[in-house]
């Protein structure tokens, strides 16, 4: 099933052979076996998968950070009270200090030598957070970032694994990936 955002009413569904509108129960369009797992629209295919995830490290050429099971970026800002009387008696919250956060849990092959030792307090240059390897774009670019936490994880009957947590050292970039 594809959501759609396409018309005045919000909540049509896509099924392989039409399309619904879940508020009024009624057919609207016709589905088109051309645009099925694309979307409509802008005719790239969608995909709620995220197994082309990507860390990458370094500038024009960035290596791969390999191992990388999950990553999941925060981008938030301190809120300040800009409340003032011109305000007319309601709220005016203003943002401060913009932070990235940066959480990663990468798997590590101990068996191929690839057991690095990440540290609290490690320096990055150029770290790139991408929703596709191959893509061009990074959806975020962290110029220095450092480590803040460092959890390795063992298991008898599992993986050997980092979680680590890293923060943005100064500015960075939020990129449209598409």
């Amino acid at each position: 099933m594809h959501l759609w955002h396409r018309h005045s009413c919000l909540c049509k569904i896509q099924t392989p052979h039409r399309q619904e509108c879940l508020c009024h129960k009624k057919q609207t369009l016709p589905a088109d076996p051309l645009t099925r797992g694309r979307h409509p629209e802008g005719g790239h295919p969608i995909s709620i998968s995220g197994k082309h995830i990507a860390m990458k490290i370094g500038g024009s050429s960035p290596a791969l950070v390999p191992g990388v099971q999950s990553w999941s970026a925060e981008d938030s800002a301190q809120e300040l009270d800009g409340t003032t009387a011109e305000d007319g008696g309601f709220e005016h919250p203003d943002d401060g200090l913009a932070s990235l956060r940066v959480s990663a849990q990468l798997v590590i092959d101990i068996t191929a030598g690839d057991l690095v030792s990440i540290s609290r307090g490690t320096v990055v240059t150029n770290l790139k957070l991408y929703a596709d390897i191959g893509a061009t774009t990074p959806i975020y670019t962290l110029p220095v970032a450092k480590v803040f936490k460092s959890s390795p994880k063992g298991e008898i009957n599992g993986r050997f694994t980092y979680d680590i947590e890293i923060r943005s050292v100064g500015p960075y970039t939020l990129a449209d990936p598409n």
